[in-house]
């Protein structure tokens, strides 16, 4: 299949998933990033009633830059300042460690998107790509946590093929890969390798050996991330649908 034919795809499989659910469309966190621009793009040329926003918790000025440019480029997008929510959680339960700090900031974002569905009976349009999904690089129940997810079979890439084909503003296309919870965060300095080599990997390309135990590293340390709820073996059969303990 080529890109324009799995463009239209994926247009088709968004529209698909929302009338199947028996909903009016979906609710789009927007981040300054590719993947929430290529998404919003593909919902915006599918003509899919979207509703995207761009939950502000003290993010870079690059990041609205970008923001403002989509905005310009397909339609206009509504923001939210979360930060006075994220600033009251951080002093009510005095929360002192960065890491807890950062990964607040998406499971807030989660929160409010859900909350929005909900409100107005649409679907949660998730972005995370096939390389943060295989090495773990996204934050339990924060910006994993959607109903549809049309990236997550796309390497790093291909999203970049397909931004430069539907026209996703250029000044997106050349940012840094970067998740944006503190000033200068690049994710492949955190990753300690590159987009490219992950890509490979996931496309079974030779990459260098220090590169592959880095990746397969991410994969197993971040492997909990999946299980949703760690259960025990259960007492007796019984009838299970959920996590790994499905006993039929």
């Amino acid at each position: 299949m080529n890109l324009d034919k799995y463009i239209a795809y994926l247009k088709k499989w968004i529209k698909d998933n929302i009338k199947s659910a028996n909903k009016k469309g979906v609710v789009l966190g927007i981040s300054g990033g590719i993947d929430s621009a290529v998404c919003y793009a593909l919902c915006k040329l599918a003509k899919i009633n979207i509703k995207p926003i761009f939950i502000d918790i003290n993010n870079s000025s690059l990041d609205k830059k970008c923001i403002n440019g989509l905005s310009k480029k397909f339609g206009p997008i509504q923001t939210i300042n979360a930060s006075p929510i994220f600033d009251l959680i951080i002093k009510s339960l005095n929360i002192t460690k960065n890491i807890a700090k950062n990964n607040l900031k998406p499971r807030i974002r989660m929160t409010l998107l859900y909350s929005i569905a909900q409100e107005n009976n649409l679907l949660v349009l998730g972005s995370i790509n096939a390389d943060e999904l295989y090495t773990g690089y996204f934050t339990k129940f924060g910006d994993i946590a959607c109903d549809i997810c049309p990236l997550t079979v796309l390497v790093k890439q291909h999203i970049y093929e397909i931004a430069r084909k539907i026209n996703v503003p250029k000044l997106i296309i050349e940012r840094k890969p970067s998740a944006s919870l503190y000033e200068n965060q690049f994710d492949e300095n955190e990753l300690n390798t590159t987009y490219k080599s992950i890509d490979k990997f996931l496309l079974f390309k030779n990459i260098s050996n220090k590169d592959k135990k880095i990746i397969i590293k991410h994969h197993k340390n971040n492997l909990h991330k999946f299980n949703i709820v760690n259960q025990p073996k259960p007492y007796c059969k019984i009838r299970l649908n959920f996590g790994s303990n499905n006993v039929r």
